[in-house]
């Protein structure tokens, strides 16, 4: 699920709907950060059966992408503008 899940976020960020650079809290680091360690993972470890060493790590990283996903919140590279009358 891993690849489904960043699958969707690449073609979130494509079409604008996601700003790579904001920061996602619960990774401590930037949605473009996560997409490269996702893939980076899936290059290296395919296929992660149960109880193989790394499905902790890409369900974590699953996880986080699916939460993203699916509206978590997160901190936007650069502030929104406010307008003060």
């Amino acid at each position: 699920m891993l690849s489904v899940q960043l699958a969707a976020m690449t073609l979130n960020v494509e079409a604008g709907f996601v700003d790579d650079d904001a920061y996602f809290l619960p990774c401590k680091c930037t949605i473009a950060e996560l997409l490269e360690d996702a893939e980076a993972s899936l290059a290296l470890y395919p296929n992660t059966p149960s109880g193989h060493a790394q499905r902790d790590e890409q369900a974590t990283l699953k996880n986080w992408l699916d939460q993203l996903n699916n509206g978590a919140r997160v901190i936007p590279a650069t502030p929104c503008t406010r307008t003060f009358y």
